[in-house]
């Protein structure tokens, strides 16, 4: 029983030494991309040569995966500027 036990447990140990340094390694790659997709929607959402649905688009994006800030404001003003020529057409 003890000789099945010991391989075993080194089996697992070797494991668990291979995938948490991954596992970790994984979770700085996801932070980064995250920060490149805030990036990306916030100079979207401030490009004037984008239409404004596209910055608003950007800006719901932005909103929904934390961004926050000057940029906030912006894309609420954005929204209500919006609104406002929807409703004077």
């Amino acid at each position: 029983m003890i000789e099945t036990i010991v391989p075993l447990a080194t089996a697992i140990s070797t494991i668990i030494a291979i995938v948490v340094p991954v596992l970790k390694s994984n979770s700085r790659i996801l932070h980064e991309v995250k920060g490149v997709k805030l990036d990306t929607k916030r100079l979207i959402l401030h490009d004037d040569q984008c239409s404004i649905e596209e910055r608003i688009n950007a800006g719901d994006e932005y909103m929904k995966l934390g961004g926050n800030g000057a940029s906030r404001i912006y894309y609420e003003g954005l929204v209500a500027k919006y609104k406002k020529e929807i409703c004077e057409e």
